[in-house]
């Protein structure tokens, strides 16, 4: 008798996964192709998503690193040894290309929720393998102004965020707040990214800050002039080590995210 009831059930399970598939059939995160019920990736997707996540990179400006590339005794590659960084190390989920980008941008601009808790738990395995992870007190979504809220219904990073947390066992804090609207740092040139987000940000709890590990959460990292202003905001709060974890590093000769 318990077998047949667990047979029933099994039975009942199977017919109404297969008709929530003939209603609601699955779509590629990225590309949007049809696929079967239970499936988030076509096969092509899959694979440009997992060459993009596998590209070694530098842990302290995030660029992707050449064959022939190595980061030094201070994790500092080519790229930035001569710079002045305010992050103290970065972890991303791979480069802002192909599936990557195609998904974040529907994660972004298209209210693909689900595509970014998708992300977001991959890039919470990585984050969880970090050897500073154990410095880190909270993760720090980086904030939207509320109008621009209000008009997408979501702030991304702090989705982001929420799905970290749930890998690293860390609290989110909205610890920054955006003082005004800015325009999209898309097709601004380098330096017109660091006055673009010059003082947009403010702490919201000032006093508890002083010697606080805390790691910025983001979407996407291009020239870095936004993930660098909401640093420089944090350390004159007092905050002593500031991380930040990214979905995807853009090449600034392609998208031109935050």
């Amino acid at each position: 008798m318990q077998l047949g009831l667990s047979n029933a059930r099994g039975f009942f399970r199977s017919s109404v996964s297969h008709l929530g598939g003939l209603l609601f059939p699955s779509r590629c995160q990225a590309c949007r192709r049809l696929l079967r019920p239970g499936l988030a990736w076509c096969s092509d997707c899959w694979t440009g998503l997992s060459a993009a996540v596998s590209r070694p990179y530098c842990p302290s400006c995030a660029i992707g690193l050449g064959p022939h590339q190595s980061v030094n005794s201070r994790g500092r590659c080519p790229n930035c040894l001569k710079q002045s960084l305010v992050l103290d190390r970065v972890c991303r989920l791979g480069v802002y290309a192909g599936s990557l980008s195609r998904a974040v941008q529907h994660f972004k601009f298209h209210g693909a929720v689900h595509t970014g808790a998708l992300l977001g738990d991959r890039l919470g395995a990585l984050l969880s393998e970090q050897p500073w992870l154990g410095d880190v007190e909270a993760l720090c979504p980086i904030p939207i102004h509320w109008t621009r809220r209000l008009d997408r219904g979501y702030n991304q990073s702090l989705i982001l965020a929420d799905r970290l947390a749930r890998h690293v066992n860390r609290p989110v804090l909205e610890l920054l707040k955006r003082r005004r609207v800015t325009p999209d740092q898309v097709g601004l040139s380098a330096s017109a990214r660091v006055k673009n987000v010059q003082g947009v940000f403010s702490v919201r709890f000032r006093e508890e800050l002083t010697g606080a590990s805390v790691c910025l959460v983001d979407d996407v990292m291009t020239t870095g002039a936004t993930l660098a202003e909401a640093a420089r905001t944090l350390r004159r709060a007092g905050v002593k080590h500031i991380y930040a974890a990214i979905l995807a590093k853009a090449d600034q000769t392609g998208y031109d995210g935050a």
